[in-house]
């Protein structure tokens, strides 16, 4: 592990900061860093000090399992706010062991300060007199680098620069719980860069992208030839060495498996593209042959079966080739002593319930029949014709969803190069 020192000079303590080397489990030392800011001042027994006490002192227990803790307590003037982030690659009974240490050190290191923040190798704590939650901070920041240097500069950035680039698209636009990206990259002529990002999950992918850009930028002008720099800022951390520093099979398991829109994914946008207008046109082609199935389905079929009496219908019939009559479908009258009647159907579904008698010499008993039968036969089939409509229109918005779903989350697979090894 190289050594480092920071931009502001310093013996080992001074009034406004400090960086603590303490030994853990890891291989790397952990640095401490904090900064306790000129935004009031708290007594020793007043509510602001009761409220601060608690709310940290419930971080370690209460921070998710994403690493993550926001919470407030109190009401204004003396309400405390506090947001806790570990690195990503933590397990949980790692995150919270560290988290209780950092808020255990940043009440010791800014007595009476009602807003402070620590930074330390595996997670930052942060609180304020005033709301933070969601709100971009690029202020305080710190930059601390390795006192190695790197040889072949211009291609080390160029490499390097692909490399951040490519984490800080991973870090913004890729999972929601977890906002971070973390890779390595083949350096020619001397050794792989290691490098990790990550923003606290409570701001926007674009003020994640902004703050991780406005990290990386100041880079070449407070830590020029470097071989390992940190940036460290309230909503974001940057950071890269030439020697591993995270844990490369946690990040395996975390990374997230999309990526923001860009030349990967263009592929797929412009298949979704053309595809959601050509399915959305066969849906209402569909919906035009189901809707004039149902409407050639109100013409009566060719023989009712009605029944059969003394002097009752045998059958009932079409009067004519065309079967339609002047309004609607028009039914004859068999009888046995050989009269018949005819029965003109009004196509208006309003009208079924008063049949045109065509023939004077009409039997009311066969209009009656008519009307049940016509009654009937329709109900029938309007039902069996609205359930299959709305089994279709059912499939249909499966298939909008599905494709609404993939339209909002048309960003390419992560490529393996970027997800491990860029």
């Amino acid at each position: 592990m190289s050594s480092w020192k920071w931009p502001f000079p310093f013996i080992f303590l001074s009034i406004t900061n400090l960086v603590f080397l303490v030994k853990s489990q890891f291989p790397t030392p952990i640095f401490f860093h904090y900064e306790c800011l000129n935004n009031g001042n708290y007594t020793n027994n007043s509510a602001y000090k009761t409220n601060l006490d608690t709310l940290l002192s419930s971080v370690s227990a209460n921070i998710d399992t994403n690493g993550f803790y926001n919470a407030s307590l109190g009401e204004n003037p003396i309400r405390v706010y506090a947001i806790g982030l570990c690195r990503a690659y933590l397990q949980l009974y790692q995150c919270r062991e560290y988290m209780e240490n950092a808020t255990a050190m940043i009440l010791k290191f800014c007595p009476y300060q009602k807003e402070a923040i620590l930074w330390h190798e595996f997670g930052m704590i942060r609180y304020s007199n005033k709301s933070i939650l969601g709100t971009l901070a690029y202020f305080p920041y710190k930059a601390g680098y390795s006192v190695e240097s790197v040889p072949n500069q211009d291609k080390f950035y160029k490499e390097l620069n692909i490399l951040l680039d490519a984490l800080r698209k991973q870090a913004a636009y890729g999972s929601s719980h977890k906002k971070f990206g973390a890779a390595n990259r083949a350096y020619p002529d001397f050794r792989t860069i290691y490098a990790f990002e990550q923003c606290t999950p409570d701001i926007s992918p674009e003020d994640c992208s902004a703050c991780l850009k406005q990290s990386a930028l100041i880079i070449q002008d407070c830590c020029s030839v470097a071989r390992g720099v940190r940036i460290l800022r309230p909503s974001c951390y940057l950071r890269f060495e030439t020697d591993p520093f995270y844990n490369e099979t946690m990040v395996r398991i975390l990374e997230p498996v999309t990526a923001p829109p860009g030349k990967e994914d263009n592929t797929t946008r412009t298949v979704l593209i053309i595809t959601i207008p050509i399915v959305l046109c066969l849906i209402l082609a569909l919906s035009i042959l189901i809707f004039l199935r149902m409407k050639r389905n109100h013409k009566r079929s060719e023989k009712l079966e009605i029944g059969q009496a003394d002097d009752e219908i045998i059958t009932v019939e079409y009067v004519n080739d065309k079967k339609q009559g002047g309004f609607g479908a028009i039914y004859k009258q068999g009888l046995l002593n050989g009269n018949e009647t005819a029965v003109e159907m009004l196509l208006r579904d309003s009208d079924y319930d008063n049949p045109r008698v065509v023939n004077a010499n009409h039997d009311e008993s066969f209009v009656q029949k008519i009307k049940e039968e016509c009654m009937k036969e329709c109900k029938e089939m309007y039902s069996q014709q609205l359930k299959s409509f709305e089994d279709q229109l059912t499939v249909m918005n499966s298939q909008i969803d599905f494709l609404q779903s993939q339209l909002a989350r048309s960003g390419s697979p992560v490529s393996p190069g970027v997800q491990g090894q860029v």
